[in-house]
């Protein structure tokens, strides 16, 4: 069976779905490339028992239950992407990097936040004033409704709502909390939501225009439990 560069020795291949890769060029790079990235991003991690975790539930629940070369290559294509994610240095992830990094310095983003005023106290309703989101010179909508506790686990989500003037579309997104921030000209949209009650912290951030909202990534705040709320 030809070798192609796949991150194991095709010679030995002995199910299905390793056949499959090895049987397939373009499978059997994106398979040396995605054991590449893992192995750079066990060093580059301090959690190196997550990422592990990680890995063997792709292969267990996603990978290795594909039939065909179709099934594979969306498997690990969408991979891919979760480690541009995840991990730290990934080339195409840059901006969520700096966002990360700088919520681990605790404060770092502080500076950059929209000022919100709140406009119903008793359901927690909160309005951003004097921001044009889609370039049309005229104030768009930007409201907060925080229905959830300030326990790590709130029992209901808050949401964020975006009407925008030139079209009149609304979006709306839910998560535990919000953070909007102005950074380098544009905005952006940042949630949190802990996975458990000791963390980590997931965060995902979007970018706002005059298309609406669009996400750009998921990272972890791994800092120890307590600190990661810190913006």
């Amino acid at each position: 069976m030809p070798a192609h560069g796949a991150s194991f020795d095709c010679a030995k291949a002995s199910t299905k779905v390793e056949t499959l890769i090895c049987g397939d060029p373009g499978l059997s790079a994106l398979d040396s490339k995605l054991s590449a990235r893992y192995e750079i991003a066990l060093k580059e991690d301090s959690d190196q028992r997550a990422l592990r975790n990680q890995q063997r539930k792709w292969l267990r629940e996603s990978r290795n239950r594909c039939s065909d070369t179709t099934c594979l290559r969306a498997s690990y294509l969408r991979r891919a992407k979760e480690f541009n994610w995840i991990t730290t240095k990934a080339e195409d992830a840059t901006l969520c990097e700096e966002f990360r990094r700088k919520k681990d310095e605790r404060g770092g983003l502080t500076a950059y936040g929209l000022e919100e005023k709140e406009i119903d106290q008793q359901d927690a309703n909160w309005t951003i004033q004097n921001v044009d989101i889609d370039g049309d010179k005229i104030n768009d909508q930007l409201l907060l409704s925080r229905m959830g506790s300030a326990s790590r686990i709130p029992p209901d989500n808050s949401s964020f709502a975006m009407i925008l003037s030139s079209t009149g579309q609304q979006f709306t997104i839910e998560a535990q909390g919000f953070y909007l921030i102005g950074y380098k000209s544009k905005y952006y949209l940042l949630t949190g939501d802990w996975l458990g009650e000791d963390g980590p912290l997931q965060s995902e951030a979007y970018r706002l225009d005059r298309m609406g909202i669009k996400k750009l990534c998921t990272y972890e705040c791994r800092l120890r439990s307590g600190q990661c709320g810190n913006r």
